[in-house]
């Protein structure tokens, strides 16, 4: 499921435990007993139309896959960096897993 009201957006902003890598920056809160879900936030600073919706969809596609070992009751807010735009999927994968505790490395 995705994040889609900005008080949701904010309130994960403000309370959430921030991890910070290479291609993205994420912010991670228990959510009120609901679904694991994940907003993406693409800023003009991470490139053109193109770039960010690509950002986006990469992101998705990585909570898509790995939803069965997801955590459950989170949410997740990404906000997605300029280098995001050359990155692997399998890379980007490696590090959403990492930024949530799930994997190590």
């Amino acid at each position: 499921m995705k994040i889609r009201q900005g008080s949701d957006f904010k309130l994960v902003l403000k309370k959430g435990k921030k991890h910070r890598c290479r291609y993205f920056i994420t912010y991670v809160l228990a959510n009120t007993g609901g679904p694991t879900r994940v907003g993406v936030i693409a800023s003009r600073k991470s490139g053109n139309a193109v770039k960010r919706n690509r950002a986006k969809r990469l992101v998705r596609e990585v909570f898509r896959k790995n939803r069965d070992i997801m955590p459950a009751e989170l949410d997740v807010v990404v906000i997605v960096s300029r280098s995001m735009a050359d990155a692997e999927q399998k890379e980007i994968e490696k590090a959403f897993l990492n930024a949530l505790g799930l994997v190590h490395g």
